[in-house]
């Protein structure tokens, strides 16, 4: 009799611990959010459940923010085999609802034994994990690299891609060897052998032999588009506009609306490492340091202020492409 009411007693703490979740979920919304269409940005970094709300610190830093789960999409992650897990590193694209709090839109990849949080998908298309571990490949600008326990070299295919997410190649190697080569990433779940949960399945035909491989969403980004940027203009803001050339002049236009002559800064831009570009602005009087500002870069169009600029204010200022070139007319 004690060894039913000790069943008991444990079917109901994972009961109570799954309502517990389930509650967290209604938390994590708070109730007057609007989502903002915004565009969406490839995340990393390890998602904790902490006073019935999800919080992420990012890879690359000690900031814990906050993370709004709306669709439901990590909860069966993080209550599986009856038991809740206390913190997972996961990979998914998010939006900026607010100007710290992400909200999840798709999840790709989770893992309660991360290597090198992530560093292995970043600057490629695909990072490809076989089911058997024998064999690794990445895709990267219309390039398959495979990497096989039983061949001595690395395979390295220029592909053609179909519509499909399939890639063909051929290489004929310098021993005389020829591999015929084709990959197929399919919207299916797949579990690799250390319990990692990906968003896509691979299929590799190498030789007419065919291997069977988990795929990871890469974190590969196009050239940043130099070009025209403003702020959404309101009655109360002024009305900005940011020029980037690409010869990485730029020029910062402001226009306070108060009767006064707009202010022209002329200066530089680059890029820096995770999407983020640095604006140096030349100062108006030879005895004041230049002026720099950071923004964090979304989807290679839109443009979000990190930190405060005494120029444009606080985090989170949104500058856009404006109309022609953000419809790449």
């Amino acid at each position: 009799m004690w060894k039913n009411y000790s069943s008991l007693r444990n079917i109901t703490i994972i009961v109570f611990l799954a309502s517990i979740l389930a509650g967290c979920v209604t938390n994590v919304k708070p109730a007057n959010n609007k989502k903002l269409l915004a565009f969406t940005k490839l995340l990393r970094g390890t998602v904790y459940l902490s006073e019935s709300e999800y919080k992420i610190r990012l890879c690359g830093s000690s900031t814990i923010v906050s993370l709004i789960d709306q669709n439901h999409l990590l909860d069966m992650h993080f209550l599986k085999d009856n038991e809740i897990k206390p913190s997972l590193y996961i990979e998914f694209n998010a939006i900026a609802v607010q100007q710290l709090d992400w909200q999840v839109v798709d999840v790709f990849f989770v893992s309660q034994h991360p290597q090198q949080c992530g560093a292995n998908i970043q600057s490629v298309e695909y990072a490809i994990n076989s089911q058997d571990n024998l064999w690794q490949a990445h895709i990267k600008e219309n390039k398959v690299v495979i990497n096989k326990s039983n061949i001595y070299s690395q395979l390295s295919f220029n592909t053609k891609k179909s519509q499909y997410e399939t890639w063909y190649g051929t290489l004929q190697l310098a021993q005389g060897r020829q591999y015929d080569m084709r990959l197929k990433i399919e919207n299916k779940v797949c579990l690799d052998k250390l319990g990692q949960w990906y968003s896509l399945s691979a299929n590799l035909d190498l030789n007419g032999e065919e291997h069977l491989g988990c795929a990871r969403k890469g974190e590969q980004f196009k050239k940043f588009a130099s070009g025209n940027y403003s702020n959404q203009l309101t009655n109360a803001s002024a009305f900005i506009v940011l020029d980037l050339q690409q010869d990485n002049s730029a020029r910062l236009i402001l226009d306070y609306r108060n009767g006064h002559p707009m202010i022209v800064n002329n200066g530089r831009w680059r890029m820096l490492s995770n999407q983020v570009l640095e604006l140096s602005l030349d100062s108006q009087d030879a005895r004041i340091a230049q002026s720099v500002m950071l923004f964090q870069v979304f989807n290679n169009h839109e443009l979000r202020l990190k930190g405060f600029s005494e120029l444009l204010g606080n985090a989170g200022l949104k500058l856009l492409p404006n109309f022609s070139q953000a419809n790449g007319l």
